[in-house]
């Protein structure tokens, strides 16, 4: 069985808040857990190490509105997947 998460606040990053705040309520499918440093996904600078749930990019992207989607595509380049902290979001199954 696929382990599932829901995010339930604002994950960190440099997107802007508007676009970060569109995770929030989406249930995603966990690729793998995921414990290290985090890196930004625009500006690629580390922002901090923790543990969280690593997404693949397609099925974030899957889940999001079609407005936000385009928002990631065009301003996100070459990622397979993203990471979510554990402290914005909870396992659901």
């Amino acid at each position: 069985m696929v382990k599932m998460i829901c995010i339930t606040s604002r994950p960190e990053g440099g997107a802007p808040e508007e676009i970060r705040d569109k995770w929030v309520g989406l249930v995603l499918p966990v690729e793998k857990e995921y414990s290290g440093s985090l890196g930004d996904v625009l500006t690629h600078e580390k922002i901090r190490t923790g543990d969280g749930y690593e997404i693949r990019w397609e099925d974030a992207m899957e889940a999001l509105d079609v407005e936000t989607r385009k928002w990631w595509e065009e301003n996100v380049f070459g990622i397979s997947s993203l990471i979510f902290l554990k402290n914005c979001c909870f396992v659901v199954s």
